[in-house]
């Protein structure tokens, strides 16, 4: 139920020294796009006496890549920036595809790909990609920096590795090898709706085998989590129906999913099954009619 926001400070400090100084004291809570702090304000999730907004701090609004040919996401860059940028689009399209599932029109131009990620919740549709796409997190504080792997960053359900004061400045990718594609795929009731399942897949692939393989779960578990053991069945093996069909069903037996409002279970592992095995194929269609062209 929402109600009317109870009374707050607000501040709109000019750069990120300033910001991590404000939100040192307190409790305080940072806000970028707003989407979600605003609605567990109204609905008593949550507090705050007091919000420093980053809107007002120039330069963070970026997603570029640099000339190692890392992709760099800035911390006000928009879920609707990184999901139409062609680059990202063509060579970490995992996250394209990942920020293109969330929510309506309205809630990707309002939301930021870093604070949705901060939220650290399991259902995520962007954490990931993140995961198989060698994701890190730029962090800062007042004093220091710090770089945090996507796969150390949660914590749990709602927490992460933030410590009072400290910012995601950023987050970066790294670049893609030759002969790799990579996906996201949802399962939900409706497009907007959260998801059942999501599940991330980077696919490396030499002359018909699999090289490199990575799948990330989400909504499985408190945070999303990889199929290691079904990323470890693939390796080197030639590409067939029937050793895909084992890596769905590797990685299926190897989660332990709740049963909630949205999806049972059995469901889930069901789904997490398919959606590893129509991944994995829709990979390598991708990669091969990329050869062929």
């Amino acid at each position: 139920m929402s109600r009317v926001l109870e009374p707050f400070e607000y501040f709109e400090p000019v750069s990120l020294a300033a910001a991590s100084q404000l939100l040192q004291t307190g409790n305080t809570r940072i806000m970028a796009g707003g989407v979600d702090l605003i609605l567990k304000l109204r609905r008593r999730l949550v507090s705050a006496d007091r919000i420093v907004s980053l809107k007002k701090i120039p330069g963070l609004n970026y997603v570029t890549t640099d000339d190692e040919g890392y992709l760099h996401v800035g911390a006000l860059a928009t879920m609707q920036q990184v999901a139409d940028h062609d680059q990202v689009r063509e060579s970490w399209t995992a996250l394209a595809e990942g920020n293109a599932a969330v929510g309506s029109l309205q809630t990707k131009r309002m939301s930021t790909v870093v604070g949705n990620l901060c939220v650290s919740t399991p259902v995520s549709d962007v954490t990931p990609a993140l995961f198989v796409l060698g994701g890190k997190f730029i962090i800062v504080g007042r004093d220091a920096e710090r770089i945090v792997d996507a796969e150390d960053f949660f914590t749990g359900l709602g927490t992460t590795v933030l410590q009072p004061g400290e910012i995601v400045r950023e987050i970066t990718l790294t670049p893609t090898p030759d002969n790799t594609t990579s996906l996201l795929l949802k399962a939900a009731k409706t497009h907007d709706d959260i998801s059942k399942v999501c599940v991330g897949i980077a696919v490396t692939v030499n002359e018909g085998l699999f090289l490199d393989v990575k799948i990330a779960l989400g909504a499985v578990a408190v945070t999303t989590v990889r199929a290691l053991e079904a990323e470890t069945f693939l390796r080197g093996k030639a590409w067939s129906d029937d050793i895909i069909a084992e890596a769905g069903a590797i990685a299926a037996a190897n989660i332990d999913p709740i049963s909630d409002v949205r999806s049972t279970a059995a469901y889930r592992a069901q789904l997490v099954k398919v959606m590893v095995r129509d991944g994995l194929k829709e990979s390598v269609r991708r990669l091969t009619e990329s050869e062929a062209g």
